[in-house]
């Protein structure tokens, strides 16, 4: 009822009434008195018709006093609001002028391919551009976009947009040069189409060097205007060949082949332009040789050295020493390299002290465990190409050389072999008169077998496969001494697996 009243006084009011007012401070009451003061209100004139106050609704609370009917028009609501009974009241309100619809993009700015959350609030419901109907929406467009949403809220409805721009991700591509190496070799990685860029190494340059150990993918991060993108680049490592090479035999006499052998690769190229795994080379000098194996198109050298001695030209006797009066016997001598050979086997009964030397001729002496040394005949040849000792007797510190002459060791019968051209000369160094050998050497090597520790006699034939003649060293091997030995079928050997020192052997004496 007051609603309808005030709206046929406004309505009155404009029929009958033209009030032009261009001040403020304006007060209007019905008995002409002045107004109260809380109708002192901030009033926006017009050329004509009805002044209504406008004021926020912060504004309105701040009149102490109002007066009783009060009318305004509240910014804040959108409402005509009067005064009565000690409170105000709307009368009239503009529903849809109140309608704030807003909305956000959370991000507004994306990359390509990413994704922004849309939310609308102020109504009560709510229909996008896209067609979706609720107040938040994900969208991921590929280009800069603007977005509609329309709010709706008891029959009023109003519209508020939003853009998302969309910045493009850069298209970040890499090489690797060379992308397949081997190992210990480097490859470079250029990354290329952004503005910064982040490795997998931690480097941030555009192009970097690596050199994995084994085959390994790298990524790189390229980032333009905020937006990145990744790839990789794998390196691939082929792993070096392990290369060796072998020269059989070496040292080797002037004018006397080697065979060099090299290992670890699928394909190999010598310093000599062979191109095969195995050489076979005669070198009048010492020299060196290289071979470069591949595999995988990696490549690896190894070298070998072949050692060319002057050898197998005898100098009887020599020139250091003539022959040899010991103990009753004369032994010749021979030069072969830079050795200073007996030529016969030592069948001396005393050290070269003068002390007797064991007679173990007898199987129960011979066998007899003792360690002082002693010495049997061969079974074969009696003392005629020298007796048989025990390793006791050639490692006695009495020593049963003569003075200036020693029993050799394990390297210097090495040595004799290599002079000879290597194990497989061994007829070079036997005799030619009573064995199978040339004496090539001079060195006139006996067939005799040896008598083992029990007192048997083994392999004291004049030939046959099993016809071979041993020598001590003075050189042992654990429990067991190091012997030299020539076969029947013209074969050397150092032997370091040992021999039993309760055998009986041969004894040669070099200088010293």
């Amino acid at each position: 009822m007051i609603k309808i009243k005030f709206l046929v006084l406004i309505i009155s009011s404009m029929l009958f009434i033209n009030v032009q007012i261009y001040a403020q401070n304006v007060g209007i009451s019905v008995d002409g008195s002045n107004p109260d003061s809380s109708a002192i209100l901030d009033i926006k004139s017009a050329s004509g018709g009805l002044l209504i106050p406008r004021m926020t609704t912060a504004q309105r609370d701040a009149i102490s006093n109002p007066a009783q009917s009060l009318l305004i028009f509240n910014t804040t609501t959108i409402c005509f609001e009067t005064y009565i009974d000690g409170q105000w009241q709307s009368i009239w309100c503009d529903s849809c002028a109140s309608l704030n619809v807003t909305v956000s993009a959370s991000p507004s700015t994306i990359c390509s391919g990413s994704s922004s959350t849309l939310s609308a609030s102020g109504a009560d419901s709510y229909e996008w551009s896209t067609g979706a109907t609720t107040n938040s929406i994900i969208v991921t467009p590929s280009a800069s976009t603007t977005y509609t949403v329309t709010g709706t809220t008891s029959g009023c409805s109003t519209t508020a947009t939003v853009n998302v721009i969309v910045n493009t991700s850069p298209s970040v591509t890499v090489s690797a040069s060379p992308s397949t190496i081997c190992s210990g070799s480097s490859s470079t990685l250029t990354a290329t189409g952004a503005d910064s860029y982040e490795w997998s190494t931690g480097a941030t340059t555009n192009s970097i060097t690596v050199t994995p150990s084994v085959s390994t993918t790298y990524t790189v991060t390229g980032t333009t205007s905020g937006c990145s993108a990744t790839t990789t680049a794998n390196v691939t490592v082929n792993t070096s060949p392990s290369v060796t090479v072998s020269a059989s035999p070496s040292p080797i006499c002037s004018g006397s082949p080697s065979t060099l052998t090299a290992a670890g690769a699928t394909s190999y190229q010598w310093s000599t332009g062979a191109t095969t795994n195995s050489i076979t080379v005669t070198p009048s000098a010492s020299t060196t040789y290289t071979v470069t194996g591949t595999a995988s198109g990696c490549s690896a050298t190894a070298t070998v050295n072949v050692t060319v001695e002057s050898c197998c030209n005898p100098v009887t006797p020599c020139p250091t020493a003539g022959p040899v009066t010991y103990n009753g016997f004369t032994y010749n001598t021979v030069q072969i390299g830079t050795q200073c050979w007996m030529i016969e086997n030592i069948r001396t009964t005393k050290y070269r002290d003068g002390t007797d030397i064991t007679d173990g001729t007898s199987t129960s002496i011979w066998s007899n465990s003792t360690t002082s040394g002693k010495w049997c005949p061969n079974q074969g040849t009696g003392s005629a190409d020298g007796l048989f000792y025990d390793f006791y007797a050639a490692s006695s510190t009495k020593n049963i050389c003569p003075s200036g002459w020693h029993v050799p060791t394990q390297y210097e019968f090495e040595t004799l072999q290599s002079s000879a051209g290597g194990s497989a000369n061994g007829n070079k160094l036997k005799d030619d008169v009573t064995w199978n050998g040339t004496n090539e050497c001079g060195w006139k090597g006996k067939y005799g077998g040896y008598r083992a520790g029990s007192g048997q006699y083994y392999d004291y034939q004049t030939s046959g496969t099993f016809c071979y003649g041993k020598w001590w060293t003075k050189t042992t091997t654990g429990s067991y001494a190091v012997d030299f030995r020539l076969y029947d079928n013209g074969g050397i050997q150092v032997n370091t697996y040992g021999s039993e020192k309760k055998n009986g052997v041969y004894i040669r004496c070099i200088k010293d």
